[in-house]
């Protein structure tokens, strides 16, 4: 198979590169279909990863524009038989799911290989290093296969003549910390169907999500028909805002994160699909980015300060706050201690950031850094060890937060009139 891709990429290089009819042509497809205008390139050579890298870049960047003007070179009538034949074999290839999985397998391999290359050609580099890059490079291929995620499940599943819906819940190895996980549903809704059995049955899916997973990521998308669920999500956004079968918008993906955070764009038709292929690039800016952290100061308790302190008022005057105003007096101790306080105690500033956690401790925050250090020092089996530690932790400060919230709502209700 990979042979095969080899071959693909020299032909369609050859093909290219010796035709400026042929160029102009892909470029006028390009420019149609509203997608960058790149040619095949060469692969091979000394440097044969790199071109490699390149040439499957490009040939994914210009896919739809390759891909439609072959199909014009198939169907057109003053196409010769032998160019008929090869344009049939290409796009068979093309559209192939297999062949695209491994394309994009290839592309992931090669930009791996392709820093270990660049590293090697360096003016600096020594014998010593070498085997610690071969081994990092071998450590990252080996991850390839759960490079994005490894935490994947499948929450459920409905297939009925009305609606056929799966939920699956994503945890990839990096995702903003508002967000617990990702939760993703495909829904297909046939023409024929009874709206009201798919509306329904979808209310009771999303309610299920939406109830087990308060803080998570919900994207819903699929073909809708003429099934209408904007009332079922008013506080959802509807990203895809252009056509995608014809003239009709009937692929939708609606996503509780609020906003335009995502980068929409239609691309050609894959294999015998009247649908488009839309492209989402997602915009989203963390929480963290969007607002800037509130700065607080608090009063940091020691002994030496406490025995500082309570020196102050052992050499105090206590008398001259004598006054038969009981709340006067009150008021001017008070002020009095908390000027001393002031005075003494040393103080801490801190900042909150928008994305914390309340439940998030110190004991935790020095769990998470010990995490990293290990990570960095290469030492993994220490890294399992300090994430179980850290899943301990937060389960517990979870609920010692809960426990906190309970008493002081217990007491704000006993404090209200006639409770």
């Amino acid at each position: 198979m990979f042979q095969k891709l080899v071959q693909l990429l020299l032909s369609l290089f050859l093909f290219y590169h010796n035709s400026t009819l042929n160029r102009g042509l892909l470029r006028r497809t390009a420019e149609a279909l509203g997608v960058k205008k790149l040619i095949p390139t060469r692969t091979g050579g000394t440097r044969w990863i790199g071109h490699t890298q390149a040439a499957l870049n490009n040939l994914l960047s210009g896919y739809p524009a390759i891909i439609q003007h072959w199909l014009e070179i198939k169907d057109h009538n003053k196409t010769s038989a032998d160019s008929k034949g090869k344009s049939a074999g290409f796009i068979k290839l093309l559209l192939s799911r297999t062949f695209l999985e491994l394309i994009h397998f290839v592309v992931d391999i090669t930009s791996i290989l392709s820093i270990l290359s660049r590293t090697f050609q360096k003016r600096d580099m020594n014998m010593q290093s070498i085997p610690k890059l071969v081994d990092d490079t071998i450590h990252s291929l080996e991850k390839l296969k759960t490079h994005w995620c490894n935490n994947l499940s499948v929450k459920q599943k409905i297939c009925t003549p009305d609606i056929e819906s799966l939920t699956i819940g994503l945890r990839p190895f990096y995702l903003p910390r508002e967000f617990t996980q990702i939760l993703v549903t495909a829904v297909y809704i046939h023409p024929k169907a009874n709206a009201d059995n798919a509306h329904n049955q979808l209310k009771a899916t999303i309610n299920r999500i939406e109830n087990s997973h308060p803080d998570a990521v919900n994207l819903i998308m699929g073909d809708f028909n003429h099934c209408k669920i904007d009332d079922l999500l008013p506080t959802y956004t509807q990203y895809i805002d252009l056509p995608t079968r014809n003239n009709t918008t009937l692929d939708m993906c609606y996503g509780n994160v609020n906003g335009s955070n995502y980068k929409v764009k239609a691309l050609a038709q894959l294999g015998s699909s009247d649908h488009s292929i839309i492209h989402m690039s997602p915009k989203y800016h963390r929480e963290l980015e969007r607002s800037k952290p509130i700065e607080k100061t608090q009063l940091s308790w020691n002994k030496e300060a406490v025995d500082q302190l309570r020196g102050c008022f052992e050499c105090t005057d206590w008398n001259v706050f004598d006054d038969p105003n009981l709340q006067d007096t009150t008021t001017t101790v008070t002020e009095y201690i908390n000027f001393c306080a002031d005075l003494i105690i040393p103080k801490k500033s801190f900042r909150i950031f928008p994305n914390s956690k309340p439940w998030l401790s110190k004991e935790l925050k020095s769990l998470v850094y010990e995490k990293k250090a290990a990570f960095s020092s290469g030492d993994f089996d220490l890294v399992k060890t300090k994430q179980r530690e850290i899943k301990k932790e937060v389960k517990r400060c979870k609920k010692s937060t809960e426990r906190n919230w309970k008493i002081n709502l217990k007491g704000v209700i006993r404090k209200q009139p006639g409770k």
